[in-house]
Protein backbone atom coordinates (compact mmCIF):
# COMPACT_ATOMS: atom_id res chain seq x y z
CA UNK A 1 0.00 0.00 0.00
CA UNK A 2 1.20 3.72 -0.72
CA UNK A 3 1.57 6.06 1.74
CA UNK A 4 -1.10 8.59 1.54
CA UNK A 5 -0.04 11.46 -0.18
CA UNK A 6 -0.62 15.21 0.96
CA UNK A 7 -1.93 18.04 -1.05
CA UNK A 8 0.62 20.58 -3.19
CA UNK A 9 -0.10 23.72 -3.50
CA UNK A 10 -0.27 24.27 -7.63
CA UNK A 11 0.64 28.28 -8.52
CA UNK A 12 1.11 28.97 -11.86
CA UNK A 13 0.43 31.06 -14.33
CA UNK A 14 -0.13 30.02 -18.00
CA UNK A 15 0.18 32.44 -21.36
CA UNK A 16 -0.60 31.53 -24.80
CA UNK A 17 2.04 32.35 -27.33
CA UNK A 18 0.44 33.41 -30.38
CA UNK A 19 3.66 34.27 -32.25
CA UNK A 20 5.04 30.42 -31.40
CA UNK A 21 8.70 29.51 -29.07
CA UNK A 22 10.68 33.07 -29.59
CA UNK A 23 13.40 32.41 -32.61
CA UNK A 24 15.67 33.91 -29.87
CA UNK A 25 15.38 31.23 -27.59
CA UNK A 26 14.67 28.09 -29.92
CA UNK A 27 18.33 27.15 -30.28
CA UNK A 28 19.06 26.99 -26.50
CA UNK A 29 16.24 25.31 -25.37
CA UNK A 30 17.41 21.42 -23.89
CA UNK A 31 16.50 18.29 -24.96
CA UNK A 32 12.78 18.13 -25.26
CA UNK A 33 10.49 15.66 -23.83
CA UNK A 34 7.23 14.03 -24.97
CA UNK A 35 4.21 14.33 -22.52
CA UNK A 36 0.94 12.40 -23.33
CA UNK A 37 -2.21 12.52 -20.67
CA UNK A 38 -5.57 11.32 -20.57
CA UNK A 39 -7.98 12.73 -18.56
CA UNK A 40 -10.21 9.89 -16.96
CA UNK A 41 -13.79 9.67 -15.44
CA UNK A 42 -13.61 7.55 -12.20
CA UNK A 43 -17.08 8.23 -10.77
CA UNK A 44 -18.42 4.40 -10.61
CA UNK A 45 -15.18 2.74 -9.49
CA UNK A 46 -15.36 3.42 -5.58
CA UNK A 47 -15.06 -0.42 -4.44
CA UNK A 48 -11.90 -0.71 -7.00
CA UNK A 49 -8.75 -1.88 -5.01
CA UNK A 50 -6.39 -0.19 -7.65
CA UNK A 51 -7.38 3.27 -6.58
CA UNK A 52 -7.17 2.35 -3.03
CA UNK A 53 -3.81 1.76 -3.89
CA UNK A 54 -2.40 4.91 -4.62
CA UNK A 55 -3.17 6.07 -0.85
CA UNK A 56 -4.62 9.37 -1.78
CA UNK A 57 -6.47 11.56 0.84
CA UNK A 58 -9.81 11.50 1.46
CA UNK A 59 -9.88 15.33 -0.55
CA UNK A 60 -8.56 13.35 -3.23
CA UNK A 61 -10.43 10.69 -3.26
CA UNK A 62 -14.33 13.12 -2.59
CA UNK A 63 -13.00 14.68 -6.54
CA UNK A 64 -11.67 11.45 -8.23
CA UNK A 65 -14.95 9.85 -7.69
CA UNK A 66 -17.16 13.15 -8.45
CA UNK A 67 -18.09 14.28 -4.87
CA UNK A 68 -16.16 17.65 -5.20
CA UNK A 69 -15.39 19.30 -8.30
CA UNK A 70 -11.42 19.22 -9.87
CA UNK A 71 -10.06 16.54 -12.17
CA UNK A 72 -8.22 13.59 -12.74
CA UNK A 73 -5.40 12.88 -15.17
CA UNK A 74 -3.16 10.15 -16.30
CA UNK A 75 0.07 11.13 -17.73
CA UNK A 76 3.32 9.72 -18.81
CA UNK A 77 6.58 11.43 -20.10
CA UNK A 78 9.43 10.45 -22.04
CA UNK A 79 12.48 11.93 -23.91
CA UNK A 80 11.53 12.96 -27.26
CA UNK A 81 12.07 10.12 -29.65
CA UNK A 82 12.11 7.33 -27.30
CA UNK A 83 10.37 4.26 -27.82
CA UNK A 84 7.02 3.89 -25.78
CA UNK A 85 8.23 2.10 -22.75
CA UNK A 86 11.48 3.69 -22.82
CA UNK A 87 15.01 2.21 -22.00
CA UNK A 88 16.98 2.13 -18.98
CA UNK A 89 18.78 5.22 -19.35
CA UNK A 90 15.48 7.08 -20.04
CA UNK A 91 12.55 5.49 -18.30
CA UNK A 92 8.60 5.97 -18.92
CA UNK A 93 7.47 8.19 -16.03
CA UNK A 94 3.78 7.40 -15.45
CA UNK A 95 1.82 9.56 -13.08
CA UNK A 96 -1.92 9.93 -11.42
CA UNK A 97 -2.53 13.53 -10.67
CA UNK A 98 -5.75 14.75 -8.53
CA UNK A 99 -6.44 18.37 -8.83
CA UNK A 100 -8.99 20.52 -6.84
CA UNK A 101 -10.37 23.46 -9.42
CA UNK A 102 -9.46 26.83 -9.52
CA UNK A 103 -7.31 29.10 -11.46
CA UNK A 104 -3.98 30.54 -10.71
CA UNK A 105 -3.76 28.32 -7.11
CA UNK A 106 -5.44 24.90 -6.54
CA UNK A 107 -4.52 21.77 -4.71
CA UNK A 108 -2.90 18.46 -6.30
CA UNK A 109 -1.88 15.26 -5.78
CA UNK A 110 0.65 13.40 -7.70
CA UNK A 111 1.11 9.41 -7.57
CA UNK A 112 4.09 7.70 -9.63
CA UNK A 113 2.20 4.14 -10.68
CA UNK A 114 3.61 1.39 -13.00
CA UNK A 115 2.75 0.69 -16.56
CA UNK A 116 0.60 -1.84 -15.02
CA UNK A 117 -1.49 0.39 -13.40
CA UNK A 118 -1.41 2.77 -16.37
CA UNK A 119 -3.22 0.04 -18.21
CA UNK A 120 -5.92 -0.33 -15.68
CA UNK A 121 -6.75 3.40 -15.34
CA UNK A 122 -6.70 3.94 -19.09
CA UNK A 123 -9.90 2.05 -19.24
CA UNK A 124 -11.37 5.21 -17.88
CA UNK A 125 -10.06 7.43 -20.34
CA UNK A 126 -12.49 10.73 -21.87
CA UNK A 127 -12.11 12.89 -24.51
CA UNK A 128 -9.24 13.23 -26.45
CA UNK A 129 -5.90 12.70 -25.65
CA UNK A 130 -3.21 15.62 -25.37
CA UNK A 131 0.22 15.60 -26.39
CA UNK A 132 2.70 18.08 -26.13
CA UNK A 133 6.23 18.75 -26.83
CA UNK A 134 7.46 20.47 -23.38
CA UNK A 135 11.23 22.19 -23.13
CA UNK A 136 12.02 24.38 -19.99
CA UNK A 137 13.53 27.83 -20.07
CA UNK A 138 15.55 29.74 -17.14
CA UNK A 139 13.79 33.12 -16.51
CA UNK A 140 15.68 34.15 -13.29
CA UNK A 141 14.54 32.16 -10.48
CA UNK A 142 11.65 30.49 -11.88
CA UNK A 143 11.21 28.31 -15.16
CA UNK A 144 9.63 28.80 -18.05
CA UNK A 145 7.61 24.88 -19.05
CA UNK A 146 6.78 26.02 -22.89
CA UNK A 147 4.59 23.43 -24.24
CA UNK A 148 4.26 22.98 -28.29
CA UNK A 149 0.89 21.00 -28.56
CA UNK A 150 0.63 18.24 -30.86
CA UNK A 151 -2.25 16.72 -33.29
CA UNK A 152 -5.27 18.32 -32.56
CA UNK A 153 -3.79 21.30 -30.76
CA UNK A 154 -1.08 21.30 -32.90
CA UNK A 155 -1.20 25.33 -33.54
CA UNK A 156 -1.66 26.01 -29.71
CA UNK A 157 1.95 26.98 -27.44
CA UNK A 158 2.06 27.56 -24.43
CA UNK A 159 4.55 28.83 -21.70
CA UNK A 160 3.36 27.91 -17.84
CA UNK A 161 5.33 29.11 -14.67
CA UNK A 162 4.99 27.71 -11.41
CA UNK A 163 5.65 29.73 -8.29
CA UNK A 164 6.03 29.37 -4.59
CA UNK A 165 3.19 31.63 -3.30
CA UNK A 166 0.19 33.39 -5.07
CA UNK A 167 1.82 37.24 -4.37
CA UNK A 168 5.17 35.86 -6.30
CA UNK A 169 2.72 34.71 -9.24
CA UNK A 170 0.39 37.91 -9.33
CA UNK A 171 3.01 40.10 -9.35
CA UNK A 172 4.94 38.07 -12.21
CA UNK A 173 5.88 39.89 -15.53
CA UNK A 174 6.70 37.43 -18.28
CA UNK A 175 9.62 38.97 -20.28
CA UNK A 176 9.34 40.86 -23.72
CA UNK A 177 11.30 38.04 -25.07
CA UNK A 178 7.68 36.56 -25.63
CA UNK A 179 6.27 39.21 -27.26
CA UNK A 180 2.74 38.89 -28.17
CA UNK A 181 2.01 36.56 -25.27
CA UNK A 182 -1.93 36.30 -23.33
CA UNK A 183 -2.33 35.57 -19.67
CA UNK A 184 -4.64 32.76 -19.79
CA UNK A 185 -4.05 31.75 -16.54
CA UNK A 186 -7.60 32.12 -15.29
CA UNK A 187 -9.67 31.26 -18.51
CA UNK A 188 -11.10 27.87 -18.69
CA UNK A 189 -11.23 27.37 -22.20
CA UNK A 190 -7.01 27.38 -21.94
CA UNK A 191 -7.39 24.45 -19.08
CA UNK A 192 -5.50 20.87 -20.63
CA UNK A 193 -9.49 19.30 -19.33
CA UNK A 194 -11.45 21.73 -21.10
CA UNK A 195 -8.79 21.39 -24.82
CA UNK A 196 -8.94 18.02 -24.06
CA UNK A 197 -12.87 18.30 -23.91
CA UNK A 198 -13.76 21.05 -26.42
CA UNK A 199 -10.33 21.21 -28.85
CA UNK A 200 -8.70 24.49 -29.50
CA UNK A 201 -10.84 27.98 -28.21
CA UNK A 202 -12.18 29.83 -30.70
CA UNK A 203 -9.95 32.58 -30.03
CA UNK A 204 -7.54 30.94 -31.16
CA UNK A 205 -9.02 29.82 -34.31
CA UNK A 206 -10.04 33.17 -35.19
CA UNK A 207 -6.35 33.55 -35.05
CA UNK A 208 -5.49 30.50 -37.66
CA UNK A 209 -8.38 32.02 -39.69
CA UNK A 210 -6.81 35.67 -40.22
CA UNK A 211 -3.58 34.06 -41.42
Amino acid sequence: MSKERSADMEIERKFWLPNGIPEEIRGQLPAPELLVQRYLALYEQEKAEQIFELGLPERALLILFGYEPGEVRHRYVLPLGKSLGGDSEHPRKDVITVKSKGGVVRKEWEVDISLGQSEWFLNFAVDLPISKIRTRYPLGAVVAEIDEFQAQLISLTTVEVAFSSEEEARSFILPELFAGAIDVSDRQEFKNRELARNGLPEEVWQLLGAC
